[in-house]
């Protein structure tokens, strides 16, 4: 694997005949795989075959499209058990890092089930790395976060650096969907929608440029430098 720039134009190609060539395999670090919970939308069998299809050889899998959501050493071993037997392609996984408030409780949906792991046992069970975000997906957030459902719900910051420092011990990786809420709000209040919820963003779908104004560069500007 190497860096884009560091590859001459034609490096690696490979003529086998007249309009047929050989490239190197890509890599998707960010895939939606909806299985387990809703294959009709895709699974790793239609998902992994599109990739192999479009030359792509290695994908990562989100944790976040399926059901459950990947927060426990379980959710991971069954997502690999089912893509072994799919996969067209080389496939790892990401796991989703929720609020210790959730942790602590152990539930999804409303349901009782073994608390969502800590870091460091799915790392050892094989993520890939670490996805948090710390936008809120909608106005329920509360909600969710007292029922303990972890639908990848946001980090504050202190939870994300106390993440971040739990990661660097192991020499993890953590990946970061950095919007700061409070511009995002602001943004989205200035152009007359709330984008944050579904039905706003499916009536916004057909006005890129409402949904582009909702997401000013300098939201992810105060995230980061947050």
């Amino acid at each position: 694997i190497v860096r884009a720039r560091e590859v001459s134009a034609g490096a690696g190609m490979h003529l086998v005949r007249p309009r047929m060539v050989v490239l190197p395999g890509g890599v998707d670090t960010h895939v939606s795989f909806c299985e387990p919970g809703h294959v009709q939308r895709e699974g790793f069998s239609s998902g992994t075959m599109a990739a192999a299809l479009g030359g792509v050889t290695s994908v990562l899998e989100m944790p976040h499209s399926s059901t459950p959501v990947t927060v426990r050493a379980e959710d991971l071993q069954h997502k690999r058990s089912a893509a072994a037997e799919q996969a067209y392609v080389d496939i790892g996984f990401w796991a989703a890092l929720v609020p210790p408030s959730v942790q602590s409780r152990g539930r999804v949906s409303g349901q009782d089930r073994p608390s969502c792991a800590e870091p460091e046992e799915l790392w050892e069970s094989g993520a890939f790395g670490f996805v948090c975000t710390l936008l809120p997906l909608d106005h329920s957030t509360d909600a969710l976060r007292s029922a303990g459902t972890p639908q990848l719900l946001p980090l504050t910051p202190a939870e994300l650096r106390e993440a971040m420092m739990r990661i660097a011990r192991f020499d993890g990786l953590l990946a970061v969907h950095a919007e700061d809420s409070r511009t995002i709000a602001a943004a989205a209040g200035a152009t007359g929608a709330n984008l944050s919820s579904r039905l706003a963003w499916a009536q916004a779908a057909a006005r890129y440029s409402a949904w582009a104004a909702s997401r000013p560069a300098e939201a992810e500007v105060i995230a980061v430098e947050g």
